[in-house]
């Protein structure tokens, strides 16, 4: 009777150390990949709790706000509607995060990102994101192929004699280049 005793107890041994385990691996160990799951909308819930940080484009324009709604929650609202739809993107509980509002999340929702952030943020948590200024910057709008400066001056390169050679250099224009750049602040 004992030995059928003690292998019950091993068994349930063996059953709590597997839920203790695989407990700890889906809250802990694996918490991001959780929390970053598409199909996971607790983290969206949550994130209706806290007042986003605004959406700036270069020269002051609101493209991203989240005004009050009922129960201490935020909404979201794009007030230039489709015309920066697409960099900008959405956050919503039907179609999860896209664009600038997913690649920015952590800082728009006031999630610290680094350790002085995590530090300041023990004392109480953050109910306000930080703001994004966005720029757009269009280079060589045409196209075209020429240098931006060309100067004359006296150069050496491997091979070339000591004295250096009096040359004519130019800096080539850059391409057609369209650039979105974001800055947080905080």
């Amino acid at each position: 009777m004992n030995a059928s005793i003690a292998r019950l107890f091993g068994l349930v041994l063996v059953l709590v150390a597997l839920l203790v385990g695989f407990t700890s691996r889906w809250t802990v160990f694996e918490a991001e990949a959780l929390r970053d799951n598409d199909n996971n909308r607790r983290e969206l819930l949550a994130e209706q709790l806290i007042k986003r940080g605004v959406i700036r484009s270069a020269d002051g324009k609101v493209l991203a706000r989240s005004p009050a709604l009922p129960q201490k929650r935020f909404g979201r609202r794009y007030p230039t509607g489709a015309l920066f739809a697409h960099a900008v993107g959405c956050t919503s509980l039907d179609r999860g995060r896209a664009g600038l509002e997913n690649y920015y999340n952590d800082a728009l929702t006031g999630r610290a990102t680094n350790a002085i952030d995590a530090v300041s943020r023990l004392l109480g948590p953050a109910k306000v994101g930080d703001d994004l200024r966005t720029t757009l910057d269009l280079f060589n709008l045409f196209d075209v192929e020429a240098s931006d400066i060309d100067y004359y001056f006296t150069s050496r390169l491997p091979g070339e004699p000591l004295a250096g050679v009096d040359d004519l250099h130019f800096h080539p224009a850059v391409p057609r280049t369209l650039r979105l750049a974001a800055t947080i602040t905080f």
